[in-house]
């Protein structure tokens, strides 16, 4: 296992995560949104954090890190809007195809449970809903893919199937990125701390 990028979201307030490069790593935030380039990277970066502006256009936020077997994590620093659409505001993404085409883990705030999503072709489809957790801001939320299995951790403990999910549709077959989804928010959703890294002989939860 190894980080090859961090990301602390400090800068002025307003700016755009789109072209930024990471904290650590040199790598360059990508987007993809159904509306490009005016409405694909609506997120606001500030010091100590950043958020998610109320109304945005759905995104996928990624950068490139290296390898099929890699993972992605972001800590969420406020628990806001515990609704249906919570699980909208930031999941973690793997196999970050483009915005039709990704893996992510969303937190639902308002019934203590998490669904391992996937879209395909822009469609959702739930893998599976991981119930019974106790989710707290400050949580660390971690996706790491393998091959075709998808494992999902809570503050470095691994969580649903201990031998992860398989998920083996073509379009993911060699996707090097990571990052953040970001929903349509009713509300502003507050995170910090993504971390993206490679994995070798099947990853873990620590780090």
């Amino acid at each position: 296992m190894a980080v090859v990028a961090t990301e602390n979201f400090s800068g002025t307030a307003g700016t755009l995560l789109r072209g930024k490069t990471t904290t650590t790593g040199w790598k360059v935030w990508a987007a993809s949104a159904a509306y490009q380039p005016t409405r694909d990277g609506t997120i606001l970066n500030g010091t100590g954090g950043c958020s998610v502006a109320s109304g945005l256009i759905p995104v996928l936020l990624s950068v490139n890190a290296g390898s099929a077997d890699h993972y992605a994590q972001v800590r969420q620093t406020g628990l806001v809007n515990a609704g249906a659409e919570s699980e909208k505001i930031v999941c973690a993404a793997v196999a970050a195809v483009d915005y039709q085409n990704f893996i992510a883990l969303a937190p639902h705030y308002g019934n203590n449970h998490m669904r391992l999503l996937k879209y395909v072709a822009g469609t959702q489809t739930v893998v599976a809903l991981i119930a019974g957790l106790s989710l707290a801001a400050g949580d660390v939320y971690r996706l790491e893919r393998v091959g075709s299995t998808v494992k999902a951790f809570q503050n470095g403990v691994a969580i649903g199937a201990a031998e992860g999910y398989t998920i083996d549709d073509s379009v993911f077959a060699g996707a090097t990125s990571v990052g953040l989804y970001l929903g349509k928010a009713p509300q502003n959703g507050a995170f910090d701390d993504f971390e993206a890294g490679v994995l070798g002989g099947g990853g873990g939860g620590g780090g």
